[in-house]
């Protein structure tokens, strides 16, 4: 079964919450054999296993993509290799993406937590107790 590069990158996707785009060149340029290297940071915790298991089984590979996977040390370390153009996609969570954009680095955020989804946002889950 071919799989759609939406579906090969729901594992990164599911994971990721912030990208930037402030590196020193454009991300993502397909190389001359047609595949896209893709860097992306992790910061090695259980929730990387998406992207992992996908990167493994070959899915990236099967849509023409070559994901580079690295463990940061933290977010905010994240935000500072994304920004610099040392990868392209990283996760961080809503303290360290508020204090960056604060300070008005350009972050595009690409995916937002799935926590998020049943606080009151669209896409259902748990609702608080009232």
């Amino acid at each position: 079964m071919r799989r759609t590069i939406p579906l090969a990158l729901a594992a990164v996707l599911s994971m990721t919450l912030a990208a930037c785009g402030g590196g020193a060149g454009p991300a993502a340029a397909p190389a001359a054999d047609g595949t896209t290297t893709l860097k992306v940071g992790t910061i090695g915790i259980g929730s990387d296993a998406g992207i992992r298991l996908a990167a493994d089984k070959g899915y990236f590979k099967e849509q023409g993509l070559n994901v580079e996977i690295s463990v940061i040390a933290n977010p905010p370390a994240g935000i500072a290799a994304a920004q610099s153009g040392q990868i392209d996609v990283t996760y961080t969570p809503s303290i360290p993406l508020l204090n960056a954009l604060s300070q008005n680095v350009p972050l595009k955020i690409i995916r937002r937590s799935r926590w998020l989804q049943g606080r009151g946002q669209r896409g259902g889950g748990p609702q608080p107790r009232r």
